[in-house]
């Protein structure tokens, strides 16, 4: 039997990474946060990682995506 290795992510994700993952054949399983004082406590967090990552993007391309991803969560807390 084939060992198994679980990866986690405790971190929001867009909606369509569960259905990018499961294209490339590999199980994905997530669960939807329901509760609104969950859910802003996490998009907190991912605004934290974004702007991390902002600050240490090394190429403009790379910039310009965390700048997306962070205005993204900024838009949605808002």
């Amino acid at each position: 039997m084939a060992d198994i290795t679980r990866i986690y992510y405790n971190k929001l994700v867009r909606d369509n990474i569960p259905d990018m993952i499961r294209a490339k054949r590999i199980n994905c399983e997530y669960y939807q946060i329901t509760d609104p004082q969950e859910f802003q406590q996490e998009l907190f967090k991912k605004i934290k990682e974004e702007a991390a990552s902002l600050s240490s993007a090394r190429t403009r391309e790379e910039f310009l995506n965390e700048y997306a991803d962070l205005m993204m969560a900024l838009n949605t807390i808002m």
